[in-house]
Order: C-alpha cells, then structure tokens, then sequence
C-alpha cells in the first residue's frame, strides 16, 4: 500500500496561511461581541438581577448628563444656562433636553389627569374616601379651598376650581413634586438652586439642566464630542462673563471617558515602551527583528483559531473572553523561543533536526496549558468557560504553527548572535553551581516557603468593582457636589417588584410604594422616587372612581359646603356634571403607563419599567438608605419584590468568580500533574515539572501579602499566566535533562521568554491603573519567581542533568 506523501514545505505554508486567512474572513464577518454581565454569573444565580443589572448600566438613568453652570446671581446662572442649552439642542448626540418645567409638560399633565381626577385620590380608597367626603370633610375641603384663593398662586387655583373645588388635581401634583425628592427651585422655566442649600458657604447659585444623550455613556466616540462641545461653548460663555461662572456636571459619562483616557493613554505608553524593549531584546539575543515576527505567528495563529472556535460554539463572544483569552493564548511565545534559541545555537543543524530535538518539550508544555485552562470549564460561569474553550483552542493552534509554519522559515544559516551564545554558556554554568551548591538551594527554598507560609494568610480580598478603576478624585468630588444640588437617589439601590404582567406588576407596586413609605416614616431611609406618584394600577385607580361614585348625593352637598363658605353654587357646574357623570359608565379609561410613555412625560417615567425575561420588572429608587435590612423586612411580603444594591450585587458575583476561578486553578494543577505522570512516570519529574509553577504563583501572592496590597479578581486571573508559563519553563528543563543532551539552550530560552514576558505584561506595574497594575505586578514578579525556580526545583529534586565529559572538561580548565 503506498502511503500519502507528506505536503511540502511550500505546500504547508501555503495551507496555514490559507487556514488563517480564511479565519480571520470568518471572524470579520461573523464577530459578535457582548458585554452582557449574565456570561459571568454562576449558572443558576438570579439572571433576572443580573439583567436588570445590564440594563441600568446602560439606560435613561445612565444616559442623563447634568450640567450645572453656577453664577455670582440667579440670572447670571440662568442666563449662562439658557445659552448653553440653545447650543446643544440641535447636537447629534442629544437626544433630550430639559431646564425646567415648560408649558408643554404642564399641558401635557393637565390632559393626562384633568379627566381622571377621581381615579388618583387616594391610596386607600375604601378607607379615606367615605371619611373625606363626608360632611365634615366636605366643610373642610371648602375651608381649605377658601384659604387657598388667598394665596398667590389663587390664579391659577381659581381657573381649577370649578370643575375641582375639592382640589385633588393639585394633590396630584403634590405627588409629583415630592417624586422628585429634590431641593431645586423653579426660575421662570429653569432650575435653580436655593441660597441656603450650599453649607460650605458659596455664595454662588446653580442652573441646572438635564441632558440626555442617544448612546451609551460609556461610548467614548458619541460622549467626547458632547462634552467637549459643552466645555468649549462654557469657555466661551465663562469669558463673556469675566470670569465668574463655574461648570460641574454629574453622571457617568465624564467619568467613564475619563477612566478610558488614562487607560488608553496608560496602555499606549507602556505598550510602546515595551514594544521597544522587545525588538531590541530579539535583536540583542538573535541577531534580528525578523525573529520578533516569527515569535508572533504562532500567537496570531492561536488567536485566530480560539475566536473562531469561540464564535463557532458560541455564535458570539464576551468582550472579557476576547481580552483574558488573547492574553492567555500569549503564552504560546514560549514554544516558538524554545525553538528560536536552540537553532541559532546550532547553526549546523537542520531546523527539523532542531525541531526532533525539542518538540516532545513544546508538546507537554502546551497541552499542560491546555489542560489547564479546560480546567475552567468546570466553574458554573458560562463566560468562563467560553473562555476556557478558546484559550485551550488558541493554545492547540499555536502548537500546530510552530510545529509546521515556523521550521520553513528557519532555513538557511541563523545569524551570529554572540549575546545568545555567551548567555547560554553563563546559565549552563548557574545550573552547575547549583548542582554544586544544593545546600543554599534549599535555603533558598526554605525563604520561598516561609514568605508563602506568612504571606498568604494576610492576603486581603478586595471584592469591589470600583477597586479596579476608582477614577479621578476629582471628578468623583464633582458629581457629588451635582447629586447634592438636585438631592438625586443613591446610586444602584433600589427596590424591584417582578410580575409576568405588568398590571401584577402595577399592583404590587401600589404595594411597595406603602410599606416604602412606613420605612422612611421608621428612619430606614431619607426618601424615594416611585412611579406610584404618576401611575396607579387600574385596579387602585377603578376602586378610587368607584368609591367616589358610592358617596351619595356628592354633588348637591359639595355644593352646599361651598355655599357655606360663601361660594357662589353657580360657579361650580362644571364639578357637578362630573359627579354626575361617576355614576355612569366611565367614558375615560383608566391612565396607562402606555399613555405616559407617549406624552411629554415619557422622560420621568421610563427609567421605571424594564422588561426581564418574560416578567415585567417596576422600579423604585431610594435616598439615604440607612438600613437595608429594615426594607427588606418591609416588602418581604409582597410577591416578587426585592431590595436590590447594584454595587454589593455586582461585588458579591465578583467575589464568588475569583473563589471558583481560584478552585479551577487547583483543578487544573491536578490535572497537569497526571498528564506529566503519563508522560515521565517518576514523581520527581513530576515536581520538577510543576512545583516552580505552583510555587511562583504562591509567593507571589504571598509577596502581596507581606506587602499590604489589596488584592482582586484580576491578580487571580493573572495567576493563569503564572501558572501557563511557568509549567512551560519546568517542563522545557525536564525534557532537556537526558543524558545527551545539554541544558545551556533551554536555560537561555527560558531567560529570553521571562524577559520577554516582564517587557509585555509585567510593565503593567507601572500603570496607575489599578486593573493594570495587578496585572503587571503579578505577572512581574511571577514569571521572575518561575525563572529562579525551575533550575532550583529541578536541582532540588534530582532530576538535573549530570555535567557531560565536554562540561567537565571546561569547567577544569577554568
């Protein structure tokens, strides 16, 4: 039987440059990448929270921008104000803008409730109502409406007052008002700040406007263009003004574009910083930058391979997958350096030779990684096994590049790398000594393990999402100073109601809203915005017009408490053809949110409802909460109803994925050792192999430890790095301990990969970046604990190569 003759050379690389681009075809095409909190909760966990969770990070609340220009008078604030206001309204990235109350919001409320005054009277409808249309408290209300002609807004009270002489359209309003919770003051049609509202002794008042923008607060490319729209016009308006103005904004917006500048500007530095570090460390060790480009192939590969893999499972992709995974998927430089440095130290030979010799080491390396990145798999958080299935496909991949993309393009003879040849010598002669000196490696072993054995006990978790980035103090002390001005609810604490209708919903809402408000009667909390002050369910509202309706003769005797009071009976014939009417069919139906939505209410009212799953979900915010615990206690009751802290849910979720991140890891050291127990059947291969990685890994956190540095998620995940590369480094030495051949080469890739890694990763220390700098600082000081471990482990542990008769012989004529 003749076999099939192996592809060519050419043909191979003709093949795997077809495979990748036909990849990256694939993946332009088909790229789909969410952000969608729920890929990284446990499987099980409330994903209905955790919606609700996404959709308030990029929502109305989350959209509005508040401007607050501040100004020596009140009509400088406004003027400046109304200015600013007339210059952004035609701005592409504005999609509403409100400064105060117009006259069509008034219009559009009036419309609204006008005809359906009797179904918003009262929250307890059965029990109030007969109580306050009796006749006693039919003389009262004619009393108070007499009081309240003689205010001065009786004008306005006066043109009501015929078809509303019991004054619920007011009380209506009433509710309005005390919905928004704030402490602003009305100036003509424009917001403005009270004088006594500023402690701190400013004398200066503030106009403040609303602004909300068509794209996500976090969408640099539409919010930087708005902002620096607005603090242009300001600079202009400022100078017209000598001076005197002062400009704050409040939301998320500034501090998300701020967070992504220093990021970006961070990432860029250092990137070209390490950049340059690495072409001169190829060029310094190899003789060439070309060796910089066929280090990447193999990583470009593996990159390719895992988001198509991913995309192929998925049908999308988690932007953290894409980001962990291709950093992991770097890993994979180790094994083209492997093969890099051992061929320029052999220049005679051929680069499949070279390959035969080292490729049983880059084979056990990466599937060891492989594996144990699958070992992720067995979290219950579904992003994080995306990302397992893409680092391990990466990870094959760049195997597969290396084995048959790269010996072809390693013909011809190497250049002359003196640097290369000398460090090979200088780390076969460490390695020697160390075998001479095993009684200071174990010192030396002995302080790793007591800084573990101390450290590690005084890690100290930081669980909380805002320890990866707690932005700019600065603009963080601005958007307090705005929240105070408008007294605007906490931030992520809330109360949701679910239902599978929205009328359910509605009804528990009405619920909520009562014992939300025997809460704050108790000190639980200082207030709260509910949609219960602009809609009732039609239940509530139908109850309220029906138990109108069964107040007999309401008409007449309203009439007669009007008289007595001096009234003139004639002037309210309007009120009177309305009860009247209460005992007909209702020709208005009851408000719906449908009607609010289309209205010119609609921007008051949408952050209230959201949809979660097939459940309709009604939102109510909170002030000043002071006890959780009481207002959980408060609606424990009602169906569907819970108390919801954004910021302690998303930190609780965090906390429970570094504590399973952290569990995979230990799966996957167990499985790593029984694939290198298949592999060498001698334990003490086996711990020379995998004890550097673990115990690199260990010091560094137990580094961090000694050292008082808070740690988070990100330094667990960077432990993944550690752990990949360092399992590289023991396992290249083992391979290279048989008895022919020498282990100088393989002790100098493993130098040229640390240095490459501290140059890529680890100057993330540098970063003022909390995020970043975990990374680095992890990374760091991983890779250089891994770099002084493997040949001591390996010394450590017998399993070190005894110096061959040419060693010998060099070391007695030194």
């Amino acid at each position: 039987m003749n076999l099939p003759r192996p592809l060519s050379s050419g043909a191979r690389l003709g093949l795997a440059a077809a495979l990748m681009v036909a990849a990256a075809v694939y993946c332009a095409l088909r790229i789909k990448v969410t952000t969608d909190i729920t890929h990284f909760l446990p499987a099980g966990s409330d994903h209905r929270l955790a919606e609700l969770s996404r959709r308030l990070a990029d929502s109305t609340l989350t959209r509005t921008l508040i401007i607050s220009i501040g100004g020596p008078t009140p009509e400088a604030a406004r003027a400046a104000a109304v200015a600013m206001a007339d210059s952004l309204r035609d701005h592409p990235e504005v999609a509403w803008l409100q400064r105060g109350p117009t006259d069509k919001l008034a219009e559009g409320v009036y419309a609204l409730y006008a005809p359906r005054t009797a179904y918003f009277v009262s929250d307890r409808p059965e029990e109030e109502i007969p109580r306050a249309l009796s006749d006693e408290g039919l003389a009262r209300a004619a009393r108070t409406l007499k009081q309240q002609l003689s205010l001065p807004l009786s004008p306005l009270l006066a043109r009501l007052a015929g078809s509303d002489p019991l004054q619920w359209f007011p009380g209506i309003l009433r509710r309005f008002e005390k919905a928004q919770a704030g402490t602003l003051e009305v100036d003509g049609d424009q917001f403005i700040t009270p004088s006594t509202l500023e402690a701190s002794g400013d004398p200066r008042r503030y106009a403040i406007m609303f602004v909300g923008t068509r794209h996500s607060p976090f969408d640099s490319r539409s919010q930087a263009p708005l902002l620096a729209t607005i603090a242009q016009r300001f600079a202009q308006l400022n100078q017209q003004a000598g001076g005197t103005l002062v400009l704050e904004r409040g939301g998320v917006g500034p501090i998300a574009l701020d967070a992504e500048r220093r990021i970006s500007g961070d990432l860029t530095r250092i990137s070209i910083l390490s950049t340059a570090g690495v072409l001169l460390l190829f060029w310094l060790l190899f003789g060439s930058v070309r060796a910089v480009l066929l280090a990447l192939l193999p990583i470009i590969a593996g990159a390719l391979a895992g988001t198509t893999v991913g995309l192929l499972l998925f049908g999308q992709l988690h932007g953290m997958t894409l980001a962990i995974g291709s950093t992991l998927i770097g890993v994979a430089i180790d094994y083209p350096i492997l093969l890099l440095t051992h061929r320029v130290l052999a220049p005679d030979e051929s680069p499949e030779a070279v390959l035969r010799r080292v490729w049983m080491g880059i084979v056990i390396g990466g599937v060891t990684t492989a594996v144990g990145f699958i070992a992720l798999a067995w979290t219950s958080f579904p992003g994080v096994r995306e990302m397992a299935v893409t680092s391990a496909s990466g990870i094959l991949a760049a195997l597969a590049a290396t084995r048959y993309v790269l010996p072809p393009l390693l013909r011809g003879r190497p250049p002359r790398a003196p640097l290369l040849w000398r460090g090979s010598a200088a780390q076969g002669r460490l390695l020697r000594w160390l075998q001479r000196q095993r009684p200071t490696g174990f010192a030396v072993a002995a302080v790793v393990g007591l800084v573990c054995l101390l450290g590690l006990p005084r890690l100290r978790w930081l669980d909380s999402l805002r320890a990866l980035d707690p932005g700019s103090p600065a603009l963080k002390a601005e958007l307090d100073r705005v929240r105070t001005r408008i007294s605007a609810m906490d931030e992520g604490r809330f109360v949701v109601t679910m239902a599978p209708e929205l009328e359910q919903a509605l009804r528990r809402n009405d619920q909520i809203f009562a014992r939300l408000e025997q809460a704050r009667s108790a000190g639980a909390l200082d207030g709260l915005t509910s949609l219960h002050a602009f809609l009732w369910s039609a239940d509530l509202q139908t109850r309220n017009r029906a138990a109108v309706a069964a107040v007999p003769a309401l008409g007449p005797r309203v009439l007669a408490a009007l008289r007595n009071e001096g009234f003139r009976a004639d002037a309210f014939s309007a009120f009177l053809a309305t009860a009247e009417g209460l005992h007909r069919p209702a020709t208005v139906p009851p408000l719906t949110l449908a009607d609010l939505e289309g209205s010119p209410l609609a921007p008051l009212v949408r952050t209230f409802a959201v949809k979660l799953g097939d459940d309709t979900g009604i939102l109510t915010f909170l002030r000043g909460v002071h006890s959780a615990e009481q207002i959980t206690a408060a609606i424990a009751d009602v169906p569907g109803a819970r108390y919801f802290d954004q910021a302690a849910f998303l930190d609780e979720t965090y906390a429970h994925f570094r504590i399973q991140t952290l569990q995979a890891v230990g799966v996957g050291v167990v499985l790593i050792l029984a694939v290198l127990y298949g592999r060498y059947r001698r334990w003490r291969n086996c711990l020379a192999a995998l004890a550097p990685a673990v115990v690199a890994a260990a010091a560094t956190m137990g580094i961090l430890g000694l050292c008082h540095v808070p740690t988070n998620l990100l330094h667990v995940l960077s432990l993944l790095l550690v752990l990949s590369m360092g399992v590289d480094y023991g396992v290249f030495l083992v391979e290279s301990a048989a008895p022919d051949r020498s282990s100088d080469a393989t002790m100098m890739s493993l130098l040229a990969s640390c240095m490459t890694t501290v140059l890529s990763f680890g100057l993330l220390a540098l970063s003022a970046t909390p995020a970043l700098r975990a990374i680095g600082l992890v990374t760091g000081i991983g890779m250089t604990l891994s770099l002084l471990l493997a040949p001591l482990t390996l010394v450590l542990a017998g399993a070190a190569p005894a110096p061959s008769a040419t060693e010998k012989e060099r070391e007695t004529k030194r």
